[in-house]
This record gives C-alpha cells, sequence and structure tokens, in this order.
C-alpha cells in the first residue's frame, strides 16, 4: 500500500488524497514528522473531524475513504485509508493529482484524458474510430489462416470487441483495418553498424494495420538477425537473436502501448542486441 506521513494536518495532503483515489488505495498517517519521528496529534478527535469535512468539502466526487486512532510510543496517530475510486478523474481545486515517487503531481492532459474515460469505463481504443468505413481483408486473411473462419463477418467484428453495440467501429478496429488515419501508429527501425553513427537501414511503417505493422518488423528482423551456415554439407538454419524473444516483445509492445502519445514504436538493432521501446509506461 502507498503510504504517506505528514506531521500536522493542512491543505496539502489533500492532494494526496485526489492522487490515491485515481489511482491506487493508500493511506496517510498524521503525527509522524518529516524524518520519522512520532510527533502524535493532540485533540485525535477534532482532528479525525477536520480531516472528515475537508475531504468531503474539498474532494469531487467524494472518495471513499475511513479514518482511525493508533496509538504509538505512548501518542497517538491519525490514519487516513484511501480507496481507488471508479468515477476517475478525483479533483482538488480543479485538478486530478498522482504520486511520482515521493512527490505528489498533477496530471498532464493526456493523463486527464485517460482517467475520464476510464470513468466512463471505456479506453482509447473502445471510443469511437473518427473514420467508420473501414476494410479488413488482412484481418479476415490473418483468422482464416489461424482460426479456420469461413468470412469475417459483423457477428465476429462484434465478438472481437471492434464494433460497439451502439453501431459504430471503435480505435481498436481502426488500428486493425487495412488503412488507417492514425499518423502515430507505426513502427520505426533501424539497423545500426559497427556503431551509431553507420545506419545500414531505416524503415517505417504506418498508416496500416498493426497486422502490416507486425509483419513488416518481422521481415526486418530476419533479414539482420537469420541466416544459413553450411556444416558438413548441409544447411542448417541460424539465428543472432531469438525470433521467438522479438516476437514476444513486439506483440507486446504493439498490444499495450499508449496509442494516444504521440510516438511511433521504436525498434533499434545492434549487432550485437535489439531494443524495443514501446510509447507509455
Amino acid at each position: 500500500m502507498n503510504l504517506v506521513f505528514k506531521e500536522a494536518v493542512s491543505q496539502s495532503f489533500l492532494k494526496t488524497v485526489s492522487a490515491y483515489a485515481n489511482y491506487g488505495d493508500g493511506a496517510i498517517v498524521f503525527g509522524i514528522g518529516d524524518k520519522g519521528q512520532i510527533i502524535g496529534v493532540a485533540k485525535p478527535e477534532e482532528v479525525m473531524l477536520q480531516i472528515e469535512n475537508m475531504v468531503n468539502d474539498s474532494i469531487d466526487p467524494r472518495p471513499i475513504f475511513s479514518l482511525h486512532q493508533e496509538d504509538r510510543d505512548g501518542k497517538t496517530l491519525i490514519l487516513l485509508h484511501v480507496q481507488m475510486g471508479k468515477d476517475t478523474p478525483y479533483y482538488f481545486k480543479g485538478k486530478a493529482y498522482k504520486r511520482s515517487a515521493t512527490s505528489t503531481l498533477p496530471l498532464d492532459r493526456q493523463e486527464l484524458n485517460r482517467l475520464l474515460l476510464k470513468g466512463l469505463n471505456l479506453t482509447y481504443e473502445a471510443s469511437r474510430a473518427d473514420c467508420q468505413s473501414l476494410e479488413f481483408e488482412i484481418l479476415e486473411k490473418k483468422m482464416k489462416d489461424v482460426l479456420g473462419i469461413d468470412s469475417l463477418s459483423l457477428d465476429i467484428l462484434k465478438t472481437l470487441g471492434l464494433y460497439a453495440k451502439e453501431g459504430y467501429f471503435n480505435r481498436a478496429a481502426l488500428l486493425l483495418s487495412d488503412r488507417q488515419d492514425l499518423p502515430l501508429s507505426g513502427v520505426d527501425m533501424v539497423k545500426f553498424g559497427d556503431n551509431i553513427n553507420v545506419i545500414l537501414f531505416r524503415g517505417t511503417s504506418q498508416g496500416v494495420s498493426i497486422l502490416t505493422q507486425f509483419d513488416y518488423a518481422l521481415e526486418i528482423f530476419e533479414r539482420y538477425y537469420q541466416y544459413q551456415e553450411i556444416i558438413d554439407f548441409k544447411r542448417e538454419d541460424k539465428q543472432l537473436i531469438p525470433k521467438a524473444a522479438f516476437r514476444e516483445a513486439l506483440a507486446n509492445a504493439l498490444v499495450h502501448r499508449e496509442w494516444d502519445l504521440p510516438a511511433h514504436i521504436q525498434i533499434a538493432m545492434y549487432q550485437d542486441r535489439l531494443e524495443v521501446n514501446s510509447p507509455g509506461g
């Protein structure tokens, strides 16, 4: 559990309440100094009432929290437990907050947008796509090859979560469609030689299905990290880096990246290693 110590009650603890309600359960302990020394709280009943009123009056919407006392070394501490809420974002004075290491910071626009969607039980990928004239020949071919379907029907698209019950394609469908107008959805690849000043290859796959981007990245990988060697009159396939490991890293990058960040997936290929940088946490 996240834990913050406060020597006394002040307005600043309300930022931490906002952060806990937005991102994860946590506790604030009143009566402990900056260096961890136990100071205690005088008139704890009055202070608990003060804290309760401050949270109820200052955090919008009201979070779920509890208060109780705890005795340590003959002194009274007050513990405020805050639960992560479902009605995000939780604001304090018009701003929503998050914890970052030992600090409590206001959210930027992108993080705030994600919390707004979360509060609506949506994600960026589940929101409506701007373009509704989508084609899925690539997805259909993949599903025929892998799953043996006859054709890609609207019912299958609904089952995959690509077509909402309200009657529209979402952004996930757009990402899997043959052509998509999300300029930030792409994969950048660069192959270095003996050092970063020697560039053997540079290329980008964008404006196409993420399935096409996936195949493109695998094709470039195979060009530089797979080869054949003749041993005792036999050809043997060799790998400088295991394809299965790269395939998994690439799939994770495409599935788990933050699609609302203005960046492509970056793949840097070196002589002795390969690095995949996926936008987001």
